[in-house]
């Protein structure tokens, strides 16, 4: 969705054609909508781990009970929640910005919301143990997505040498 989102707002709403020329506001504005696009997508393969580990953890049984009894599931489960709820108040609670602060906010979110959305589903594969390198539960998919999507639109080294060279043109 959060690349429809960018599709839909360089073609309807900027009415670009081939030949005319880009400014820097509009480069900028696509960048930070990119960005946040990839976010949400993030966003989004992190709570899909979440339910599928959630579930997972409620029909399985191990040691004579349900593993959702065992503590280390319990914090497992906690901590990939509480980041992600993290992660959803970033990603929509985005601030009204100029553009070239618009893309100054979206790279340090890019690398926020990546990164916690990156350790919960980390966090949701361990819940799964050897099963969850298994195609057979999904999660697998999860964790290989959003390790993906921590290097579209650029790795986390590029977004802090981004968000450090954009600072030291602001002061």
């Amino acid at each position: 969705h959060g690349l429809r989102g960018i599709f839909a707002s360089a073609r309807f709403n900027s009415k670009i054609s081939m030949g005319t020329q880009l400014s820097l506001e509009f480069i900028h504005q696509m960048y930070a909508l990119f960005w946040l696009g990839i976010s949400a997508i993030a966003l989004g393969t992190a709570t899909s781990a979440y339910r599928k580990a959630y579930l997972y953890a409620q029909e399985r049984y191990q040691r004579g009970g349900r593993i959702r009894d065992i503590e280390s599931v319990q914090m497992l489960l906690g901590t990939s929640k509480a980041k992600i709820e993290v992660a959803r108040n970033a990603l929509f609670n985005i601030p009204f910005l100029d553009a070239k602060s618009l893309v100054h906010f979206a790279a340090a979110l890019k690398l926020t919301i990546n990164s916690l959305c990156t350790e919960a589903v980390s966090d949701c594969l361990q819940i799964f143990g050897g099963y969850g390198y298994m195609e057979d539960f999904g999660i697998e998919k999860k964790y290989r997505d959003v390790h993906t999507l921590a290097t579209i639109g650029g790795s986390a080294l590029f977004l802090k040498h981004f968000i450090a060279q954009m600072e030291y043109e602001g002061s």
